[in-house]
This record gives C-alpha cells, sequence and structure tokens, in this order.
C-alpha cells in the first residue's frame, strides 16, 4: 500500500511540475526497487496507481475541455465519438506503463540483494 501511495503522490506532483508523460515510470521503478513487494504486488500497485492517476486527468481534461478533442480522436480511430475510449485507452497505457516500471524495479532489487 505504501508504493500505491507514493507512486500516486509524487507522480501525481512530478507530472503536473514537469512537461514530460514518462516522468512517471522513474518514480514507479525506484518505488518497486525500495519496497519489498511481490513481483505481482509490485506490477498490480504500479498499474493501479498510474491507471488511477491517468484517468483522473485525462477525466479532468474531458471535462473541462467538454470533450471536444477526445470526441474528434474517437471519431478518427473508431467512427464513433465516443470519447470514453479514448479515455480506456489512456489509462490502460499509463497503468501498463506503471505497472511494468515498478515490475522492473522489483526484480531488479531482487536481483540485487
Amino acid at each position: 500500500m505504501k508504493s500505491f501511495i507514493t507512486i500516486l503522490v509524487v507522480s501525481a506532483v512530478l507530472q503536473w511540475l514537469l512537461p514530460y508523460w514518462w516522468v512517471m515510470a522513474p518514480v514507479a521503478f525506484l518505488a518497486g526497487f525500495s519496497f519489498k513487494n511481490s513481483p505481482f504486488i509490485a506490477f498490480g500497485q504500479g498499474f493501479l496507481a498510474i491507471a488511477l492517476l491517468w484517468f483522473g486527468y485525462s477525466l479532468a481534461i474531458d471535462i473541462l475541455t467538454h470533450s471536444i478533442l477526445s470526441k474528434k480522436i474517437a471519431e478518427m480511430i473508431t467512427g464513433s465519438p465516443n470519447q470514453w475510449l479514448i479515455l480506456l485507452i489512456t489509462t490502460l497505457v499509463g497503468g501498463l506503463v506503471g505497472g511494468f516500471s515498478s515490475l522492473a524495479g522489483n526484480l531488479w532489487s531482487n536481483k540485487v540483494s
């Protein structure tokens, strides 16, 4: 649980301050390295923390912009203006990057120690 909260809070602050989308990957890696969990738990916590963060950010942007951009992108990809598909893809991509980064840190810490 500490790993989840650490990844979520530190990534939220850094993604708000820095213009890089990938800044959460080193955070998840370091959390996976620092907190001694099983590899499955490390992946799950990294995945859920970043997926929740990116879903929240993308939903907030979607609400603030009245879904203009997400509807256009969804229509280009699927042919229908369903912005929830774009939010789901965004959440999944962020979650996978966070999960695999945390897993890599965890496996590296197991290899080192």
